[in-house]
């Protein structure tokens, strides 16, 4: 999908509306890239300033709407939890970290509640050998690590940091 805004009237007629949606109150959040993993067609999701978030298909029809008590932090992810070739949606919220399926229903194990307050998007990382997916999300001034069904994963020290974190973890792998 291409976004553009222009008032300028030449331009105007060489841009044909292919779609237009009407939103309950300004868009704050997105465009957001998502695909429907049953047809590979493009779908886009959007947040308004209610915190409702949409997801719109290729024709402009809103499939779901989904209401959240906060503005996404950042960015979407669009993951496979589960490795299945079923996508959902990864983010945050300064008090939640969410995963919604592709039908706008919770993943089971989500929303996690932040023990202190989400400053940054999640960070999804599937480890090669096993498979297991594990998300980084920075909560406060720690890094907390969880599995794909929304847990602590053991044995992990929650890192302290200096300050909360701005961006979303960055995640190398170097020699496997």
């Amino acid at each position: 999908y291409n976004l553009a805004i222009s008032r300028n009237e030449e331009l105007k007629a060489q841009c044909p509306i292919l779609w237009s949606l009407f939103a309950v109150s300004e868009i704050i959040g997105g465009p957001w890239r998502f695909a429907n993993h049953y047809s590979g067609e493009p779908e886009i999701l959007i947040q308004d300033a209610n915190h409702q978030l949409y997801l719109i298909n290729g024709e402009g029809k809103t499939l779901w709407k989904k209401q959240l008590r906060e503005a996404i932090i950042d960015k979407i992810q669009m993951v496979d939890l589960y490795k299945n070739g079923k996508y959902q949606i990864l983010f945050t919220t300064p008090s939640l970290l969410n995963a919604v399926d592709r039908n706008g229903n919770n993943v089971p194990g989500f929303p996690l509640k932040m023990k202190s307050e989400a400053t940054a998007a999640p960070t999804l990382v599937s480890y090669e050998k096993k498979g297991d997916v594990r998300i980084f999300v920075g909560d406060g001034q720690t890094v907390r690590n969880i599995d794909g069904a929304g847990k602590e994963v053991k044995g992990w020290k929650n890192p302290e940091l200096s300050e909360s974190l701005k961006l979303p973890v960055a995640y190398r792998s170097l020699g496997g």
